[in-house]
């Protein structure tokens, strides 16, 4: 799964948080703001919290901003800057998430969750940090868990009635039902229920026209729904419903990506989310034999990736859609090397799916090109992976269920303690 979804909550936590020096300038000129050199009329923050602010969004994406995370918010701490406590906080989940620090990104996301239950003001940075908490759920293999909380997520945005932030009630509400939403598609997808995914991504896509407000245009929600509802259709095999959605959908990437607008951080979140787009509609294209198609998109996530230093992972999963593009156009030599590229990046970080995937990949096209002694050492390879892969989701499943286990015995022994009648004083004759 790609980290598209840092684009969405880094604009937004923007939007909301207005707190870098490029829109939190403060309107007073008054000299006394600046005695000792202490603060520099950005909403009250010293100059070295400051400096921290900007290295924090501009390191993004990378295991340096998370230091800078820290720094900011123990200055911050220093300060009284609540906001920018929260803010740091946030943004130090969001690029554990993007670094694939799944145990750090929950223990985070806990904390954010724990801090915010009883602040109407910060819902969005809760029901954030509840979506994160989900998706990363979902790459750990606990399925169970993420479906009782995207369901849960999804019960509680009835409750909404508070702004939260520049969000007015209507549109958090939106915005929170449709994250539940492909929450539990993604969760659905992944456990191989396509027709309930999709049938998510649809509720959450009629959901997401219903915003009116540039919000929407910013975001992309409603065309990130749009695109997962592709892969589902395409995960089924249906080729012809993933057709229509293609076909539906191609030109509103063009108009999203005209739409596109600078924010306070530097453009690797935006660009990581182009990348996604492009790579996903690629992969449909060379799927459905619509080569050209396919060839316009892999150009545009080349172009990406030339210009932008993104994670390898992005890389990698364009060289595998590049190996089942080659091996359609009969270029069987060049499939093998991209799939062989992929398949080693996965190895190094133990993405034992994806490196199968790379792998069966590479044995077709190199059974096409008569390379058959080359096949067995891959064939052998990928069941001895098979066989770890399937190891491993057992033993995540056994743990998913002790831990959904654990939270309705908790539940049940919370609703049960509520139900006792208070106890009277004793009276003695």
């Amino acid at each position: 799964m790609t980290k598209f979804i840092l684009y969405a909550t880094s604009l937004l936590l923007a939007i909301l948080l207005p707190l870098s020096t490029t829109v939190a300038q403060n309107d007073s000129n008054s000299p006394d703001d600046n005695i000792g050199g202490q603060q520099d009329g950005n909403g009250g923050m010293s100059q070295e919290l400051t400096r921290y602010v900007e290295l924090m969004e501009s390191y993004a994406g990378t295991k340096d901003a998370i230091l800078y995370c820290d720094s900011a918010y123990q200055l911050a701490s220093k300060e009284n800057m609540h906001q920018i406590c929260n803010y740091a906080l946030t943004q130090k989940m969001t690029n554990c998430h993007f670094l694939g620090l799944y145990e750090q990104t929950i223990y985070l996301a806990d904390s954010i969750i724990s801090m915010h239950k009883d602040e109407p003001d910060n819902a969005y940075n809760l029901y954030y940090a509840t979506y994160l908490k989900i998706v990363t759920y979902i790459e750990q293999n606990k399925f169970k868990s993420a479906i009782q909380l995207a369901q849960k997520m999804y019960e509680d945005s009835k409750n909404i009635n508070t702004a939260s932030g520049e969000l007015d009630p209507m549109t958090l509400y939106l915005n929170v039902r449709c994250n539940s939403l492909m929450g539990l598609g993604l969760a659905n997808n992944a456990m191989g229920r396509h027709e309930e995914a999709i049938q998510n991504y649809t509720e959450g896509i009629e959901l997401a026209k219903q915003d009116t407000t540039q919000l929407k245009k910013l975001l992309g929600q409603e065309i990130e729904l749009e695109t997962y509802r592709m892969q589902a259709a395409q995960k089924m095999k249906d080729k012809k419903l993933a057709l229509e959605y293609v076909e539906k959908y191609d030109k509103e990437l063009v108009d999203f990506e005209k739409n596109k607008v600078n924010t306070p951080f530097e453009n690797i979140f935006i660009e990581d989310f182009r990348l996604f787009m492009h790579n996903a509609y690629a992969d449909i294209f060379t799927d459905i034999n619509r080569l050209k198609d396919a060839e316009k998109h892999i150009k545009a996530s080349n172009d990406i990736l030339t210009t932008y230093q993104l994670a390898d992972e992005t890389r990698a999963e364009l060289n595998l859609i590049k190996a089942k593009y080659y091996d359609k156009k009969g270029e069987y030599k060049s499939a093998v090397n991209y799939a062989d590229s992929a398949a080693n990046y996965y190895a190094s970080v133990n993405k034992l799916s994806d490196e199968v995937t790379s792998l069966r990949t590479m044995m077709i096209s190199a059974n096409k090109m008569g390379l058959y002694n080359s096949i067995f050492p891959v064939a052998s390879k990928i069941l001895q992976l098979t066989d770890t892969i399937n190891e491993q989701r057992y033993n995540s499943q056994i743990e998913d269920m002790q831990t959904v286990m654990n939270v309705d015995k908790l539940e049940q022994k919370t609703n049960s303690m509520r139900k006792k009648p208070p106890l009277r004083p004793h009276r003695s004759n």
